[in-house]
């Protein structure tokens, strides 16, 4: 018979750390808002997109798209994209008057 080991009683510490991300010293750090103004065909779109699909794997939930009528580069990468878990909208009101950006950050809210 094998002699058996002794059981480790000892209370250990455990610490608990976030991930860290890393971004590229270029690119604005996580949460931000942005406006991008430029003429057009200067790739503003394209701009989007990149930012968009970098950050991909650090929010889990749903992209909101709030154009009229998207653009080939955003209708390309990210409405058609079956990776993207996406949501478009063709204005901020829906068609029952509610305000849904509104909505999305009160839904967002409940869910913390």
């Amino acid at each position: 018979m094998k002699k058996k080991k002794p059981i480790d009683l000892k209370i250990k510490k455990l610490s608990v750390s976030l991930p860290k991300v890393s971004i590229h010293p270029n690119l604005p750090s996580l949460c931000f808002s942005m406006v991008v103004v430029g003429k057009s065909g200067c790739g503003k779109s394209n701009c989007i997109c990149n930012l968009v699909l970098k950050y991909r794997k650090y929010y889990k939930d749903n992209l909101y798209i709030f154009q009229k009528s998207p653009c080939e580069t955003i209708k390309k990468n990210l409405i058609d994209n079956p990776n993207m878990n996406r949501i478009r909208f063709k204005s901020i009101i829906d068609k029952e008057g509610n305000n849904i950006i509104s909505e999305i950050i009160k839904s967002q809210k409940e869910y913390i």
